[in-house]
């Protein structure tokens, strides 16, 4: 992914002038699942492993070892072939049904997303997670551990506008695009979609990811109420480097033209 400044600003003032646009309609046929779990023997807390897997087969690994989130996470990317992905997603389906009830505690640390065939699962489990999802966890790390690696590229971007939803981005390489909703300060999913974004988004967006990931990381989250933003997080995989960084888009940085980018165009 060549760095190619002109275009991206091109394409982001040609974005600007035309105001906000819809995002395309939702993909039925597409699946995605989330499976997170808290490290039990790590001090202080925060530590977790995910995975984030898509019916396309691309697979997200992200980790974080230190507590409090400090640092920065492991994070990796790779492909899953058509049967594991099939695989994958049918104990998907088969684990959230079976378990449609946990939905537990708000704050409860271990949790299972699933989407798939206008099906919307959001589980949450405790500290000591039962057998079941211990099972389900380690068959997605074995699969996730068996595939190939795949294009090093993801984004991630949230925030939360003042007396609103959290809204919640996932991106990747081959324009899979998740949309999620989660009621305020909580983990309470309320709604999930997933598009296929277009090449030339992907494109674009690659592009000025490319110029964002050497930009200095901010770890305020406080945004103005000028901003309409409670706070606003950005989170860049791509080419061997990592971005993560809080922004509320009213700066004149490559960050916040990316992060604005992305909130007007499927915010």
């Amino acid at each position: 992914m060549a760095m190619k400044g002109f275009a991206a600003l091109l394409a982001l003032a040609l974005f600007l002038a035309y105001g906000c646009t819809t995002p395309p309609p939702p993909k039925a046929s597409m699946k995605y699942l989330e499976i997170v779990q808290e490290k039990q023997n790590c001090p202080d807390g925060g530590c977790f492993s995910e995975y984030l897997f898509v019916s396309s087969g691309i697979a997200l690994k992200k980790q974080y070892n230190l507590p409090n989130y400090k640092g920065e996470p492991t994070m990796e990317l790779r492909r899953m072939n058509n049967a594991s992905a099939a695989l994958l997603f049918g104990k998907a389906e088969e684990f959230s049904e079976a378990n449609k009830n946990s939905t537990g505690s708000a704050d409860f640390a271990n949790n299972v997303y699933f989407a798939g065939d206008s099906k919307l699962y959001a589980l949450s489990f405790p500290n000591d997670p039962p057998r079941q999802f211990l099972e389900f966890f380690n068959d997605a790390d074995a699969l996730f551990g068996a595939a190939d690696p795949d294009v090093d590229f993801y984004v991630h971007q949230y925030y939360q506008p003042v007396g609103g939803d959290s809204v919640d981005f996932h991106i990747f390489s081959d324009g899979t695009f998740i949309r999620s909703v989660f009621a305020s300060g909580s983990n309470t999913l309320k709604s999930s979609k997933m598009y296929l974004i277009s090449e030339n988004d992907v494109s674009v967006l690659a592009n000025m990811a490319d110029n964002a990931t050497g930009q200095q990381h901010s770890q305020n989250p406080e945004c103005g109420l000028d901003t309409g933003l409670v706070y606003g997080y950005v989170e860049i995989k791509q080419d061997g480097r990592y971005l993560g960084t809080y922004t509320c888009g009213n700066g004149k940085t490559k960050i916040d033209a990316l992060f604005t980018f992305l909130k007007n165009k499927y915010g």
